[in-house]
């Protein structure tokens, strides 16, 4: 009897890593898709490995960046929010959120992610980048060169803060 559960106990901790592996695998497979721009493929391997490990967060965070590459929103969306649902103190899954918001002209709700990402990761550039893209779209321009001119402290090489300043009409020092 005892044999039996010790064998039965080794069968599904050998299964459990099994799947665990398999998961991290289609992860990092998808990981590679994305990056090439292969979204269906990536969705596809990033779906496997949340089959195998549904408590994954990024596997879902990246299946939602590549259903907005795909134009499927609402997919996107269910994606983002299970991220910060199973990690809640991720700035990236608010960021990718906020910027599904933003395509959507919901800017308020933008802002909201957005600066929940900031508080999070204060020095996360592309954060401040696209609250001030979402600020500019509201009419608050001065809140967008804030914005901006920060991206400037943090990353003074950074071309595209630079470029929003200047296309706002205003020099960095102002």
């Amino acid at each position: 009897m005892m044999k039996i559960k010790t064998a039965a106990l080794i069968a599904i901790i050998l299964t459990s890593l099994i799947s665990c592996r398999r998961a991290e695998v289609s992860y990092n497979d998808g990981r590679l898709y994305y990056d090439k721009g292969n979204y269906t493929i990536a969705i596809t391997l990033f779906t496997d490995s949340i089959t195998q490990k549904p408590q994954m967060p990024d596997p879902y965070l990246y299946r939602g960046n590549a259903y907005v590459y795909k134009k499927d929103y609402a997919s996107a969306m269910a994606d983002f929010n299970k991220t910060i649902e199973l990690a809640p103190a991720n700035p990236a899954a608010y960021y990718s959120r906020g910027n599904l918001f933003s395509i959507q002209n919901n800017y308020d709700s933008a802002l909201n992610d957005y600066n929940t990402a900031i508080k999070l990761d204060p020095e996360y550039t592309q954060a401040y980048l696209y609250r001030g893209i979402a600020y500019k779209n509201l009419n608050q321009i001065d809140n967008a060169i804030a914005d901006w001119k920060t991206v400037l402290k943090i990353d003074p090489k950074n071309q595209y803060a630079q470029q929003y300043i200047d296309d706002a009409g205003k020099s960095p020092d102002m």
